[in-house]
């Protein structure tokens, strides 16, 4: 009688025991659910960094003309090659994460907002699935992208010239297309009931990336158009060491400034994300 007592205080514990770790973890997992919103500016930390250690490496060893190289010439060059594919990797993974707990966030407001709308009005219901589809479709976009921006980390414009533009061009299509997709959502969000503010920053982020990826890109083409001959924009030192009596010269730096600007406006366009995410206060209700 007292060892049945005993094994059945035992298990009593023990499953006490288990219960209380198990309410400990779902606490942890609650309470990490409410910083998800410094993964976008873990990003945009690390956008920056990248850039400016690079650049001032190369600067400083006189490995390349310190007047504004394409981003990705900056890893080109050994050593800081190695890191800059690195540092790309990590900003890709961090804003694919990123852009799926917005994914998760943005699907719980169309539902809870259109819940009392879609009881009744057919054309609610349509209207939240074209939005819940629309914020798929946005995430997919970011598989691609984030491909794009890999493939173009890890294939320097050195060694693999033709791959790596295409990968930029990959990635600046479906970087325009995601911020104008999620400035659209974001908007639509506002409009009903102003669940989240308006999105002015993304909305001025999307359009300054848009015009300055495309003034890079055709003012690329028009500069190695004006060198004696095309391959010479395949030319690693030539386009490090642009020289301003050189043809094209104007043309490059066009080209090099606005891809630089285009860059710089995933800051604040992932910084309004972030914002987004830690005014939201529903991540208990996501299932990751």
């Amino acid at each position: 009688m007292a060892v049945t007592t005993n094994a059945n205080s035992r298990s009593s514990s023990e499953s006490s025991m288990s219960d209380y770790d198990l309410s400990k973890m779902q606490k942890m997992h609650r309470r990490l659910k409410q910083y998800l919103w410094l993964i976008p500016l873990l990003a945009v930390l690390y956008i920056p960094l990248n850039l400016i250690i690079g650049y001032a490496y190369l600067t400083s060893n006189e490995m390349i003309e310190p007047v504004w190289p394409y981003p990705s010439d900056i890893g080109s060059l050994y050593p800081y090659a190695s890191y800059f594919s690195e540092f790309l990797t990590n900003i890709s993974f961090l804003y694919l994460m990123a852009t799926y707990c917005r994914y998760k966030q943005v699907s719980l407001y169309l539902i809870s907002g259109f819940e009392k709308e879609t009881n009744n009005n057919k054309h609610a219901k349509k209207i939240l699935v074209k939005l819940q589809k629309r914020n798929f479709c946005a995430f997919l976009c970011n598989f691609v992208l984030v491909f794009g921006s890999i493939t173009l980390g890890n294939f320097r414009m050195s060694e693999h010239f033709y791959i790596h533009w295409i990968a930029v061009v990959i990635f600046i299509i479906f970087s325009i297309i995601y911020m104008f997709m999620m400035c659209h959502l974001s908007h639509k969000l506002y409009d009903y009931g102003e669940i989240e503010s308006k999105p002015i920053t993304m909305y001025i982020s999307a359009i300054i990336f848009t015009i300055a990826a495309i003034i890079s890109l055709i003012a690329g083409i028009v500069s190695a158009t004006q060198l004696k001959s095309f391959d010479d924009i395949m030319n690693t030192r030539q386009r490090l060491f642009w020289r301003s009596n050189m043809d094209g010269y104007d043309w490059h730096c066009a080209s090099t400034i606005t891809q630089w600007i285009a860059i710089i406006m995933y800051i604040p366009f992932l910084c309004s994300i972030s914002r987004r995410m830690r005014l939201f206060h529903g991540w208990n209700q996501i299932m990751f």
